[in-house]
C-alpha cells in the first residue's frame, strides 16, 4: 500500500510537472515569434529555461482572464456575454494584424489598450453580472462549471489552442511595436571604436538598438533607412563582446513604458 504522503506527492507531481512544461512552451513559442520578426533564430541567444518560464507570465495571466470571462459566460447561459466571449478571445489576433489596418482609432485601441481591454474586460463582465443580475450571485459563489463532462473536455482543448495561439500573436505584437515606435521599447546603442569600421559608422548615426545581449555578442537592430510600413526588410547585427571596447545605452524615461493603463 502507498502511504499517504507519497500518493499526494505524486498527484502533485503530475500536476506541477505539465503546468511548467506548458509555460515553457508558451514562453519559448512567444519568444520565437517575437525575434523571427527581426530575423533573428532565438536557438543562438543563450536563452535559458528560466528565460522561457518568466516570458511566460503575460500569456498565462491572460489564460487566467479568458478562464474567468468564459466561466462567468457559462454560468449565466446569455447569448449576449458569449458574444462579448468571443470577441475578447479575438483581441490578440486582431491586435497583432491591428498594426496593417491603419492609423484608425480602431487600430490605436488595440495596440494602445490590448493589455488594459484583456484585464478589465473580464472582470467588468462579473462585476456587471453581480451588481445588475442579482439572481446570478448564488451561482458565481460556486466555483464549478455550468458544462457536461464532455463539454469541459472541449473546453480545455479549446483554452490550450487559445494560450498557444496568443503567445505566438504577442510575440509579434511586441517585436511590431518595438519597431514601429523604438524610442519607447528599445534602448539605444553607441559602441566604442573596437568595432568595425561600418558598425562604428552606423552607431554614430544612432540608429542601432539592442535586441539581446549576453555574454559572448549583442545582438542589434540597424535602423539605418527604415520607415515602418514602408520598408521590406529589417538588418539585424551580431556583435561579439570582444570585439567592443565599450557600450553606451539610452532609453527614454518612462514611469511606465507603453504609457497603459494598469
Amino acid at each position: 500500500m502507498i502511504p499517504p504522503d507519497k500518493t499526494r506527492l505524486g498527484i502533485l507531481c503530475l500536476g506541477v510537472l505539465p503546468t511548467v512544461a506548458l509555460l515553457y512552451a508558451l514562453g519559448r513559442l512567444k519568444l520565437l515569434y517575437y525575434y523571427r520578426t527581426f530575423g533573428v533564430d532565438p536557438g543562438g541567444l543563450e536563452l535559458t529555461f528560466q528565460d522561457y518560464l518568466f516570458e511566460s507570465w503575460f500569456t498565462a495571466q491572460n489564460v487566467l482572464f479568458f478562464l474567468v470571462l468564459w466561466w462567468v459566460v457559462s454560468k449565466t447561459r446569455s447569448l449576449w456575454l458569449a458574444s462579448v466571449g468571443i470577441a475578447y478571445s479575438l483581441i490578440p489576433i486582431a491586435s497583432h494584424y491591428a498594426f496593417e489596418f491603419g492609423q484608425g482609432w480602431p487600430s490605436s485601441l488595440l495596440i494602445d489598450y490590448r493589455h488594459t481591454l484583456l484585464k478589465l474586460v473580464p472582470f467588468a463582465v462579473l462585476a456587471g453580472v453581480w451588481l445588475f443580475r442579482p439572481s446570478q450571485r448564488p451561482a458565481l459563489r460556486e466555483l464549478t462549471w455550468r458544462l457536461p463532462r464532455a463539454g469541459r473536455v472541449l473546453f480545455a482543448l479549446v483554452t490550450l489552442a487559445w494560450a498557444i495561439s496568443s503567445a505566438k500573436h504577442f510575440g509579434s505584437f511586441d517585436a511590431n511595436r518595438a519597431i514601429r515606435d523604438p524610442e519607447r521599447f528599445l534602448v539605444r546603442v553607441q559602441l566604442g571604436p573596437g568595432v568595425d569600421p561600418s558598425i562604428r559608422e552606423t552607431s554614430a548615426r544612432n540608429d542601432l538598438y539592442l535586441l539581446h545581449s549576453n555574454r559572448l555578442q549583442l545582438v542589434l537592430w540597424d535602423r539605418t533607412g527604415f520607415r515602418y510600413g514602408t520598408s521590406s526588410q529589417i538588418r539585424t547585427l551580431v556583435v561579439p563582446r570582444s570585439a567592443v571596447d565599450w557600450v553606451e545605452s539610452r532609453k527614454r524615461f518612462e514611469i511606465q513604458p507603453g504609457s497603459q493603463f494598469l
